[in-house]
């Protein structure tokens, strides 16, 4: 399964300024295309990247400052409890607002669970629709939206 073009480009217009892309196997190509200004990816020595990439560690947003970032793009990146990415999905969360400027943008795009993920072997880390919406909801973002373009859901928050 892969964005098409189409959700790339949709993802892309919805960030907006300083831009944080967090997320796992995002080759230079679709990194180069969501224009993010730093790029955090996990496992990025299991999966061949391109450019400057950190990696992902517990604790890791903590090191940015309050306001940081007008966008920040989870790609693939935001699921229930899962060792090798996420200890706790909730407080990377709290992360992202934290280092969100005011009126700045969360913009979520990861598999959720449905017919087709239901299969998947890591199908048991995958959010529903509704729970990834309650995810969201509470950290009181002020507004959240989700669009549908093939088979990504991108969600959109705004602080």
């Amino acid at each position: 399964m892969s964005e098409s073009n189409e959700a790339l480009h949709e993802i892309r217009m919805s960030a907006k300024g300083r831009t944080l892309l967090v997320g796992r196997r995002i080759g230079q190509e679709k990194f180069d295309m969501l224009g993010a200004a730093l790029r955090i990816e996990a496992k990025p020595q299991k999966y061949s990247t391109g450019g400057n990439v950190l990696p992902w560690e517990a604790g890791l947003l903590g090191k940015f400052k309050a306001g940081d970032f007008d966008s920040i793009l989870l790609h693939r990146f935001l699921y229930k409890r899962v060792k090798e990415y996420i200890e706790d999905p909730v407080r990377v969360l709290e992360e992202v607002k934290r280092i969100l400027a005011e009126n700045g943008r969360l913009v979520v795009n990861s598999f959720l669970l449905d017919d087709v993920t239901s299969g998947f072997r890591s199908a048991d880390s995958f959010f529903t629709e509704e729970e990834m919406k309650r995810a969201l909801s509470n950290q009181n973002f002020r507004k959240m939206s989700c669009r549908v373009i093939g088979e990504a859901h991108i969600f959109v928050c705004e602080k």
